[in-house]
């Protein structure tokens, strides 16, 4: 989801990967379609931060040049960085694609998916200066997927809306399961198998669905699971040694950057 939470500590170096004076974005193609937007990251008080370093880029040949331009330094181990940092989005048709890259403006550096390096901040109060942009956010919940659709179709047209990003959980809902206990499920993690597997023969992939074992002080009859995938898969579950509880969608989530 995204209020997005970075995560520093897990990637090694990339030293041998790319060198000092990269450019930012040199292997990402860019259309017509194509929006370069720097802006705050979402706080839950609605402060702008940063706000002298952001810009939104819309031609196309503007973010030709801008990628030219924009060096990145050498490689680093470590970054530090913090809940305040200045997000690069690549936007196309005012959605938010998936390119994660946070600028840590105090401490000059810069992390793109994952990769860390020094990075000389006032590159972008250039672009600020040629490309300035005044903006807010805000952060919404609803309730089904038919409001989602319409809400993000409505966000297409809308010419006061610079880009929005889709933070909902990766599964579309979930429910409880109760497989009864028998010589073929004798614990919580058997009728994790069976299910799985039932998923599997129906041609689902692994990475489709999520199964969890929820121990209770009464197993003598049954095991509860909990199930997490989308609508369609839910119902395509069907079997005589299990039970199925109701589905219960996830909220949808939506962060949107407004033009002020």
């Amino acid at each position: 989801m995204k209020f997005i939470i970075i995560i520093l500590a897990v990637f090694g170096s990339t030293e041998n990967i790319v060198g000092q004076d990269t450019t930012l974005f040199q292997k990402y193609k860019f259309d017509s379609s194509c929006k370069l937007l720097a802006v705050c990251s979402y706080n839950e008080e609605n402060i702008i931060c940063n706000k002298d370093f952001s810009f939104y880029i819309e031609n196309l040949s503007d973010i030709i040049s801008f990628r030219q331009q924009i060096k990145l330094g050498k490689p680093l181990e470590r970054a530090i960085s913090d809940e305040n940092t200045l997000d690069i989005y690549i936007v196309k048709d005012k959605e938010i694609q998936d390119e994660e890259i946070y600028v840590n403006i105090e401490n000059s550096n810069i992390i793109i998916n994952g990769q860390k390096y020094y990075f000389d901040v006032s590159q972008l109060r250039k672009m600020h200066n040629s490309f300035p942009i005044n903006y807010s956010f805000k952060w919404e919940t609803l309730k089904s997927e038919k409001k989602f659709k319409n809400k993000t179709k409505s966000y297409t047209t809308n010419k006061n809306i610079l880009a929005y990003q889709d933070n909902t959980f990766e599964f579309g809902g979930i429910c409880e399961i109760f497989i009864n206990r028998n010589s073929k499920c004798t614990s919580g993690r058997q009728g994790i198998q069976i299910i799985e597997q039932k998923l599997l023969n129906l041609g689902y992939k692994e990475t489709d669905f999520l199964i969890g074992y929820v121990p209770t002080s009464d197993e003598d009859k049954t095991f509860k699971l909990t199930f997490q995938a989308t609508k369609d898969k839910y119902d395509k579950l069907i079997g005589s040694n299990f039970k199925k509880g109701k589905w219960k969608s996830n909220d949808y989530e939506i962060l949107s950057y407004w033009r002020k």
